[in-house]
């Protein structure tokens, strides 16, 4: 489903609100899974979650409040969709849009340099 923002954008999700499938990737602090929420299953959504402990001891607080107001702001047809945070005792939570091609990171490493045309 191809969602415009305020469709799906809600400050009070909860982890509940979703069926969670399976994982879509790994970062520094916790890995990225598919999910469609429960009221609504064809609203699918990719849900990055990262462990509060790791990103404490890693003195990175800051750059994930600055990730989260940053994504807030961020509304273009070329930057992925931000939908709303959640968090419970261990994690927080990036509801996002589902982008089921990947990630320019991964594909720009797959096929080398663009070319400009």
């Amino acid at each position: 489903m191809d969602c415009k923002r305020d469709e799906l954008y809600s400050d009070k999700y909860k982890t509940s609100d979703f069926h969670w499938g399976i994982s879509l990737g790994e970062g520094a602090f916790g890995n990225v899974k598919f999910a469609w929420l429960k009221k609504n299953p064809s609203a699918k959504v990719a849900i990055k979650s990262m462990k509060k402990h790791d990103i404490i001891q890693s003195k990175h607080v800051d750059h994930i409040e600055n990730e989260k107001k940053i994504l807030e702001l961020l509304n273009h047809p070329f930057i992925m969709k931000y939908y709303g945070f959640m968090q419970d005792d261990r994690y927080i939570y990036f509801v996002t849009e589902l982008l089921k091609g990947g990630d320019l990171f991964t594909y720009h490493r797959s096929v080398g340099n663009f070319n400009a045309q």
